[in-house]
């Protein structure tokens, strides 16, 4: 038998769960599950995938589907418009199963939250700006690859080497 009085947190003052929309923007996502699911409508399939979105300092969830089969073949190709822009987003240019997408689990990204109504959705996919800061920019402040000459530049011509 469980008795489930055993394990109950005895702090009856614990803080509510917070279910308000996350407020419009770009956030650092990844995606921790997915689910393929039938439509209510009964028009198709969809792949349910759940997102651990970075707010703050605190972590929350955020769902997208994937409507991947559909009686209308706009609503698939917008389907597939956006999964690939997820992909390209989590540095992938293919995967095996669209339908198992594991390749894609726990790889960080950016996503464009707006709020519909009481929900989040999520809008963009976008790859994760990373500081990609060499040994020339620590040391001089710039990208001494991407620096330009100045045009008139000094020559010295009595180096003895």
């Amino acid at each position: 038998m469980f008795d489930a009085t055993q394990y109950v947190s005895q702090n009856t003052e614990s803080a509510p769960m917070d279910r308000s929309p996350i407020p419009e923007g770009n956030y650092t996502a990844k995606m921790t599950g997915f689910e393929r699911r039938a439509m209510k409508s009964g028009n198709g399939e969809l792949l349910n995938v759940e997102f651990t979105v970075t707010v703050g300092s605190t972590a929350r969830k955020c769902w997208h589907n994937f409507n991947m089969t559909h009686t209308n073949p706009k609503t698939v190709e917008i389907a597939m418009q956006q999964l690939g822009n997820f992909c390209i987003a989590t540095g992938y240019n293919s995967i095996q199963d669209p339908w198992n997408p594991v390749e894609l689990m726990d790889k960080e990204l950016e996503v464009y939250i707006a709020i519909d109504g009481e929900y989040n959705r999520i809008k963009a996919f976008k790859k994760k700006e990373t500081s990609q800061m060499d040994a020339g920019q620590k040391l001089y402040g710039t990208n001494p690859a991407k620096a330009t000459p100045p045009s008139d530049a000094p020559v010295d011509d009595a180096i003895p080497f």
